[in-house]
């Protein structure tokens, strides 16, 4: 199993290019190993399919919320990812969730109305081309912030089939800011789902 964890600070941030994350997984692609470079910095956790079991991750990241959770799906059709940020939900924890109108449309996203159904607030951006995004923001604006971000779509094909990538990265809250404020600028374009 490939699951590396890494520390690491960040640098360059006001010019918006995040090259250590870019060193750190050429590193890791690489065969080398990350070493801890410094105290008080972001955790970062890469897995893969197949190998990995990616859905439990991000399962169990989303079972530790406090407050909220934020999405951003292309396709989701993963049961196990559906009904744990439904039990979080039901937590109280203030879950929404942005997906690809288009890719909801042609089905690709029926997790969505069960979701919905649910109680959860879903909108659908239909701005671009495509809402590529496979992101969840978890407790982003607030102490110990989670970000799950990769290639993996949110469906049983990326976790049993598919070679894909995920990123967790703990507690950088620098980073969760920005990966918020872009979900925020999507959330206001996109439509309610209803």
């Amino acid at each position: 199993m490939k699951n590396v964890i890494g520390t690491m600070m960040l640098n360059n941030r006001s010019s918006g290019q995040l090259p250590f994350l870019g060193l750190f997984l050429l590193a890791v692609l690489a065969g080398g190993a990350a070493a801890d470079t410094t105290t008080n910095a972001a955790k970062v956790q890469v897995l893969f399919t197949p190998g990995d079991n990616i859905t439990a991750a991000m399962v169990a990241a989303i079972g530790d919320a406090k407050q909220s959770i934020r999405v951003q799906c292309f396709n989701f059709t993963n049961k196990a990812i559906g009904r744990a940020l439904l039990d979080a939900h039901r937590r109280r924890v203030d879950v929404n969730i942005l997906a690809d109108r288009e890719q909801f449309e042609k089905g690709a996203a029926f997790i969505l109305q069960d979701l919905k159904h649910g109680g959860i607030e879903i909108r659908l951006d239909g701005a671009h081309s495509a809402a590529h995004n496979k992101i969840i923001l978890i407790d982003a604006e607030v102490a110990n912030p989670k970000i799950i971000t990769g290639s993996f779509n949110f469906t049983q094909a990326a976790q049993k089939h598919n070679a894909e990538n995920v990123v967790l990265i703990y507690n950088d809250k620098p980073l969760a800011r920005a990966y918020i404020d872009n979900w925020k600028q999507h959330w206001r374009h996109a439509i309610p789902f209803e």
